[in-house]
């Protein structure tokens, strides 16, 4: 489009494209996401951002629900005292009750990631584990 002279479309295109292949590259470094635990709880980490850390004994058992539109695999858990944002509610709309999702299933797939963070959760929760 630029080479065929059609102006700002073009150099839209150009622009737009080459931001959005940059920060494809950049999910693809390794440490850019992921989900690191503790003994306390679980940090999330999405292009190099971290969450607060989500602590074992404030969620419930991790589960494991297809997420509309495409109906992808992933793991949700319930974390009824955490702040009611925008986000958090449509979350709760998608995956069916106090929803929050792992962005990432670190490369297991989504039951075995469950499995696993249910493990962790039942080892290091005060007082046992909270289930939905």
């Amino acid at each position: 489009m630029i080479l065929r002279g059609e102006g700002w479309r073009g150099w839209f295109c150009f622009l737009f494209f080459g931001l959005c292949s940059i920060i494809f590259a950049l999910q693809l470094t390794p440490q850019s996401t992921g989900v690191r635990l503790t003994a306390d709880g679980f940090v999330m980490r999405s292009l190099f951002r971290q969450a607060p850390m989500v602590r074992w004994n404030a969620v419930s058992t991790f589960r494991v629900r297809r997420v509309p539109p495409s109906m992808i695999e992933m793991v949700i858990y319930d974390e009824p005292n955490a702040p009611r944002t925008r986000l958090r509610r449509l979350s709760r709309l998608l995956a069916d009750g106090e929803a929050g999702l792992l962005p990432d299933d670190c490369g297991m797939n989504a039951e075995e990631l469950a499995a696993l963070l249910n493990a962790w959760r039942e080892r290091h929760s005060a007082g046992g584990p909270m289930d939905a």
